[in-house]
């Protein structure tokens, strides 16, 4: 399962307005969810979310005032970010996520397709508040089901 291309997976979501519904819908439910053990967060910082933006579209949505910012390693996916929310103000950085950039951000967000030590995240998050999207069978924090379908969750967790 963790060798599976999710790259290629969101290649397809980004092709389909089905799939694009049904992954903002899932994620949405879940987000709101955990909506209501937030701090308040003023600025967000979302890794790997250049592909489909669907955490900058969810969030936004939620947290209308929080300054947001999307770290990618991969400039055209950063692209088609901004095709996508570049009407919100919202800084993209084409760059690979490191810890130690991440303490002024009061929220990180962690992709499912981390290449990274995910249990260095959960054991000292880098931010006062994390949320990880994970595996459905990794319960960490505060945690929804995003889909079974998808065998995913997401994880909240605190510094």
């Amino acid at each position: 399962m963790e060798g599976f291309s999710l790259e290629t997976l969101e290649r397809l979501v980004l092709r389909s307005l089905v799939l694009q519904r049904f992954v903002l819908r899932t994620h949405g439910r879940a987000f709101r969810e955990l909506a209501g053990a937030l701090p308040p967060v003023e600025r967000v910082a979302i890794v790997g979310g250049g592909l489909f933006p669907r955490t900058a579209l969810i969030l936004k949505e939620l947290l209308p005032t929080a300054s947001m910012t999307i770290i990618d390693a991969n400039r055209s996916n950063l692209d088609l970010a901004r095709a996508l929310v570049g009407h919100w103000d919202i800084n993209f950085v084409n760059s690979s996520y490191m810890t130690s950039d991440c303490g002024a951000y009061d929220l990180l967000v962690i992709p499912l397709s981390f290449d990274g030590d995910r249990s260095a995240i959960y054991a000292r998050p880098p931010s006062p508040v994390v949320v990880v999207h994970d595996w459905i069978w990794r319960k960490c924090g505060s945690s929804r089901i995003v889909s079974l379908a998808l065998l995913k969750r997401i994880n909240l967790v605190r510094q």
